[in-house]
């Protein structure tokens, strides 16, 4: 439908009066995308200012547009949950503070550490341990080490049934991080808002997810906080990619 010059192809679970006309074939030129990622950075200090309603919804829309795995139809809308409010975030927050303590007790146990030994995924668990411990730390001295006081939380999930659930979630949520960029809000991707929300590996740490109202087979979450940045940056750090040709 999208190709066809006369608009003569019809689909079943598509409408024809909702494709987007391409007027400007280059609306963004390479240089100029290109300084537009290099000058992305993770936001993790916010003004203490809500950020529009309208403004969030407009930002979170560009989800849709990110590449998915979609198969008979499943994952061809994206889900995003929004929690704003200092109220909400506050819950957030404690909820995320609830799951990384039995997740920190679990780690220390003495199951985990012999389990290390031999299994790749629970080693993998441990090397997280400094940065739980860390963040709990700074939660019990009464700073936010969680959420850094973001006046918003954007959360996106998809069904464990769906083909690439977790590529999904990550790829519809980069747009959100880009699309808040050219708005001029700030995001940092937050992993353990995520894990928290799924309770990953912590039997009965369900509070975020529950909060959330996440339906009951999103088993995939992937979340950044929201808001509007309090550094102005005036630079930013190289960054390498390594290359490789097989030709």
């Amino acid at each position: 439908m999208a190709v066809c010059p006369s608009g003569s192809i019809e689909h079943s679970r598509l409408k024809a009066e909702n494709l987007v006309k391409i007027e400007d074939r280059s609306p963004v030129q390479a240089e100029a995308f290109t300084a537009f990622l290099r000058q992305r950075r993770s936001v993790r200090v916010y003004k203490d200012r809500p950020v529009d309603r309208e403004l969030v919804e407009r930002v979170c829309s560009a989800a849709g547009y990110a590449p998915t795995g979609a198969f008979q139809g499943l994952g061809w809308v994206r889900k995003v949950t929004v929690v704003s409010g200092e109220k909400r975030m506050q819950e957030v927050k404690e909820a995320t503070v609830e799951y990384m303590r039995k997740l920190r007790k679990l780690l220390e146990g003495v199951l985990m550490k012999a389990a290390a030994r031999f299994s790749d995924s629970a080693k993998g668990g441990m090397v997280t341990l400094p940065d739980v411990r860390m963040r709990l730390a700074e939660w019990e001295q009464g700073r936010d080490a969680i959420t850094y006081d973001a006046p918003c939380a954007v959360f996106v999930s998809a069904s464990k049934q769906a083909v690439t659930p977790r590529e999904d979630c990550d790829a519809a949520l980069m747009n959100i991080i880009l699309m808040a960029q050219a708005s001029g809000l700030g995001t940092c991707w937050n992993g353990w808002l995520g894990h928290a929300a799924t309770g990953d590996h912590v039997s009965g740490a369900d509070a975020l997810g529950r909060l959330l109202g996440l339906p009951a087979d999103h088993k995939i979450v992937e979340a950044a906080t929201l808001g509007w940045p309090g550094i102005k940056l005036h630079s930013v750090p190289w960054r390498e990619t390594e290359i490789r040709w097989i030709d």
